[in-house]
């Protein structure tokens, strides 16, 4: 797993946009399409950007958080290429004082793809996983499902005439 984790915290008004686009998102649909995406929920009591802060203080000087505010710059797609290629990257793009598109790739972290929402603590598992601590509740484990035990027979029951023991 990677040493180091870059998180770039980028408050945008393209945020919506790039929510909505997904992996064909001029800019970070690559990273997107590559990565695994959630959106980050946090406490009413607080925001994207305060929550972030401290959970990147808190994990120490192997999380380097970048913070910046506009429109996102074409050349942001080659950067975050080039550094998802050598390291974990985290894109946290708020999309309203409590929500976040949170995106996370580099070589050593798996794609999970789109993922449901998480909370504060699955993106902090998800930090410590990508500085090599893995974590059993991160955004690259796969999530548990309970399963129907009627479901599950009943289909065993028509496979098994459709194709046979």
């Amino acid at each position: 797993m990677s040493l180091t984790v870059t998180v770039q915290l980028l408050d945008t008004p393209d945020a919506g946009e790039v929510f909505r686009a997904g992996a064909a998102h001029p800019v970070l649909g690559e990273l997107i399409d590559l990565g695994t995406s959630a959106v980050l929920v946090v406490e009413p009591t607080t925001t994207v950007a305060a929550a972030v802060t401290d959970c990147c203080a808190a994990l120490g000087p192997d999380v380097s958080l970048t913070r910046s505010a506009g429109p996102l710059p074409a050349g942001l797609r080659d950067d975050l290429a080039t550094r998802s290629g050598k390291g974990a990257v985290f894109v946290v793009l708020p999309l309203s004082e409590a929500e976040a598109l949170v995106v996370a790739a580099g070589p050593d972290l798996p794609s999970m793809g789109p993922l449901p929402s998480c909370d504060l603590e699955r993106f902090r598992a998800s930090l410590r996983t990508a500085l090599g601590d893995p974590q059993e509740e991160s955004l690259f484990t796969e999530p548990h499902f309970d399963t129907d035990q009627d479901e599950e027979r009943r289909l065993n029951e028509r496979l098994r005439q459709l194709y046979g023991d």
